[in-house]
C-alpha cells in the first residue's frame, strides 16, 4: 500500500513562518507544502509519493527559482530536505475557474490514486473549490478503487497572521501559524454516505463499521470499561445482526434480534452520545427503522414483510410473509410443538393450497387424513381466508426462487407490486382476526381431537 501526499502550489508570494501541527513545529519554513511533508512523511519510503499540482503560473513563480521567492522555489526546497519518497509534479494543471476545468482537475487527481493507496491532502492553496474537489475525488475513489483510505486533510492557516505584507514586517519568532487537521470532514462525508444507505436500503453496514472504528481506540484505552462506548458498539452490532437476519430470512431468530436491537437502542438513547456526535441525529431514524413486534408470528411476519418491501428486499418479503404465517398456524393449532417441525409446516402449506384449488383431485388423501383439522379451520372463516391468501404467495415465491425459470414468469415490477398487494391484504385479514378474537372468549386452538 502506497502513501500519497497530494498538494496544490499557489501563485502568491510565500513568506517564511513557523508552522505547527499538534506538538510538532517546523520553523522558518517558506512553503506550507514543505512543512506538511516534513511533519507527515518522515517515515515514508521510496514507494510513497509527494504529488504537487502546478498551474503554469505556479510553476513559474513558486516551483522554479524566481525573484518572487528569492531564487529558491519549492523544487529546490524539497531537494534540500532529502525526503525519503518520490516527488512528482503534475504540470499544466487547470486553475479550476469553470466547470470544464473543474472536471479536468477531478480526472487529474483521480488518476493519481490507485488501489490500496492511503491518501493525504494539503489543501492550503489553490482556488477554494479544490477543497471540495479533493473530498469529492476521495469519495469517488473509495467507490471506484479497492481499499483506498483517507489518511488526512490538512490546511495551513497562514491568514491567521494577517496579510503577507504585514507578516513580512513581523519578527520571525512571532510568525506562528497552525496547521489544521480537517480529516473529520472526510469522516462526515462517510457518515453521510452511511446514513443515506441506511435510510434508502436499511443496510447499516457503513454506519456500523464507522461506529466500531470510532469506539475501538476508546475501548482499548479504557480496557473496555467505557460504558457509553460499549453501548454504542453493542447498538452497532445488534443493528447489523438485525439487518443480516432479514436479508438471509432468519425468521427463527428475527424477533429475538429485534428485541436485542430495541434494548440496545434504549440504552444508547438514555446515554450521552458525545463520543459519537454524528450518531445523535441518526437515532430517530434508527428508531423509525425498527420493526414493531408483539411476539406474534402473524403480526411480526406481516410487519417484517412490509419492512422488506420498503427496502426493496422483495424475495425476502415473500419468504418471510409465508413462513411466519405457517409458524402462526402451527402455534395456533398445535401449541407446544416445535415451530420448525417439517411435518406440520408442510401440512399447513398443503391445506392452504387445497383451499385455493378445492376441486383438484390431488387433495383427496390430504382431506381424508386431516379431516378433523380441516373442519376446525372451516369453522374459522378468518383463518381460512388467511390460508387462501397465503397460497397466492407460493407461485411468486417459487418464480423468484427459481430465477424465473418457470412457466409464465412474472416481470420484476409485477413481483414487487404484488408483494405490496399481498401485504395489504394480509393486514386487513389480520385486523379482522384481531377484532374477532377480541370478542371471543376462546379461539380455536390446540391440536384437533379425533
Amino acid at each position: 500500500m502506497a502513501k500519497k501526499l497530494i498538494t496544490f502550489l499557489g501563485t502568491n508570494q510565500y513568506v517564511p513562518v513557523n508552522y505547527s501541527l499538534g506538538e510538532t513545529k517546523i520553523e522558518n519554513c517558506t512553503f506550507i507544502q514543505a512543512a506538511v511533508a516534513q511533519i507527515l512523511c518522515r517515515d515514508w519510503t521510496s514507494e510513497d509519493q509527494f504529488i504537487i499540482f502546478l498551474t503554469k503560473d505556479a510553476e513559474e513563480k513558486n516551483w522554479n527559482d524566481s525573484k518572487q521567492n528569492n531564487n529558491k522555489g519549492l523544487e529546490k526546497t524539497l531537494k534540500e530536505l532529502s525526503l525519503p519518497l518520490q516527488v512528482k509534479t503534475v504540470k499544466g494543471a487547470p486553475e479550476g475557474k469553470n466547470e470544464s476545468e473543474i472536471w479536468k482537475y477531478f480526472d487529474l487527481i483521480l488518476n493519481e490514486i490507485r488501489d490500496c493507496d492511503e491518501v493525504f491532502f494539503d489543501i492550503t492553496h489553490g482556488y477554494r473549490n479544490l477543497q471540495v474537489i479533493a473530498l469529492t475525488v476521495m469519495n469517488y475513489a473509495k467507490a471506484l478503487r479497492n481499499n483506498v483510505k483517507m489518511g488526512g486533510i490538512y490546511y495551513g492557516a497562514f491568514e491567521a497572521l494577517g496579510f503577507a505584507s504585514e507578516v513580512n514586517n513581523m519578527p520571525l519568532e512571532e510568525r506562528n501559524a497552525p496547521i489544521f487537521d480537517l480529516t473529520p470532514l472526510s469522516a462526515i462525508s462517510e457518515w453521510s454516505a452511511g446514513v443515506n444507505r441506511f435510510v434508502e436500503t436499511g443496510d447499516p453496514s457503513i454506519i456500523c463499521a464507522l461506529t466500531r472504528k470510532e469506539m475501538k481506540p476508546i475501548l482499548a484505552e479504557t480496557e473496555g470499561k467505557n460504558v457509553t462506548a460499549k453501548k454504542l458498539k453493542a447498538l452497532a452490532e445488534s443493528l447489523n445482526a438485525f439487518y443480516l437476519n432479514v436479508v438471509t430470512c432468519r425468521g427463527n431468530v428475527l424477533t429475538k434480534s429485534i428485541k436485542c436491537l430495541e434494548q440496545n437502542f434504549n440504552d444508547v438513547s438514555e446515554s450521552s452520545t458525545e463520543l459519537l456526535p454524528p450518531l445523535k441525529p441518526l437515532l430517530d431514524r434508527i428508531n423509525e427503522k425498527i420493526i414493531d413486534i408483539e411476539d406474534n408470528y402473524l403480526f411480526d411476519g406481516i410487519n417484517a414483510a412490509r419492512w422488506c418491501f420498503v427496502h426493496n428486499l422483495t424475495q425476502q418479503g415473500y419468504t418471510i410473509l409465508q413462513e411466519f404465517i405457517v409458524s402462526y398456524l402451527e402455534e395456533r393449532y398445535f401449541p407446544g410443538e416445535k415451530i420448525n417441525d417439517k411435518k406440520y409446516r408442510e401440512l399447513f402449506t398443503s391445506i392452504a393450497a387445497s383451499f385455493a384449488t378445492p376441486e383438484d383431485p390431488k387433495w383427496k388423501s390430504l382431506k381424508e387424513n386431516n379431516q378433523v383439522l380441516i373442519d376446525r379451520i372451516n369453522t374459522d372463516p378468518c383463518i381460512k381466508e388467511f390460508m387462501i391468501a397465503f397460497s397466492k404467495l407460493t407461485p411468486k415465491r417459487n418464480d423468484m426462487n427459481h430465477c424465473g425459470f418457470v412457466d409464465g414468469p412474472a416481470k420484476s415490477n409485477q413481483l414487487i407490486e404484488k408483494l405490496l398487494e399481498h401485504i395489504e391484504e394480509m393486514e386487513k385479514l389480520r385486523q379482522s382476526l384481531l377484532e374477532r378474537d377480541s370478542h371471543t372468549s376462546a379461539r380455536p386452538c390446540g391440536p384437533p381431537q379425533p
